[in-house]
């Protein structure tokens, strides 16, 4: 599993969320982008998502689906 946070997000503290995946820390991966809110945009509730970052994201996954065959 691959978490997404914004470093200002108003919402979700990463930190705590990534505490609570303890119990699967070999299997999953946390990553905090800057100055990014809740939606990963420049405002620290709502969106829209930078769209580089959406980009960076969706060919994350795709070579992380890869990895499912």
């Amino acid at each position: 599993m691959i978490f997404h946070y914004g470093s200002y997000d108003s919402q979700t503290v990463a930190a705590r969320q990534e505490a609570a995946a303890a119990p699967i820390a070999g299997r999953a991966r946390f990553t905090v982008h800057a100055n990014r809110g809740h939606s990963l945009g420049e405002h620290p509730l709502f969106g829209p998502i930078d769209e580089t970052l959406a980009d960076q994201i969706a060919v994350e996954a795709a070579e992380a689906a890869q990895g499912c065959r």
